[in-house]
């Protein structure tokens, strides 16, 4: 996922797997992404044990944002992206997120 951003022209900084923000007892992967110095947004990324773990998580999502951060979930099997976007805009890095996604189950 990392080199499938970074393959489309995104920064993305690995800051390791989280001690908090837990879905399922499943702790996730935290990356920074952000563009050509663009505002960074905030990527969890949970590895689950499939499909309908992923749809409990989705389910039991709670987190504590600004009231400018919007969330967006992408999903594979067996694997839950959250993209937080700090400045609201969802748009801003989907389709690369669509597509690092898609390249996950293949």
């Amino acid at each position: 996922m990392e080199a499938s951003l970074q393959t489309q022209g995104l920064s993305v900084e690995n800051e390791g797997k989280q001690s908090n923000d837990a879905l399922e007892q499943v702790y996730p992967y935290r990356y920074i992404v952000k563009a050509d110095n663009k505002n960074e947004d905030v990527m969890l990324v949970y590895v689950l044990d499939g499909n309908k773990k992923i749809q409990q998580a989705i389910e039991n999502q709670h987190y504590t944002i600004t009231t400018l951060t919007k969330f967006e979930n992408f999903s594979t099997s067996n694997v839950l992206v959250v993209h937080f976007a700090l400045s609201g805009d969802l748009e801003k890095y989907q389709k690369q997120i669509e597509n690092a996604v898609d390249k996950i189950d293949h």
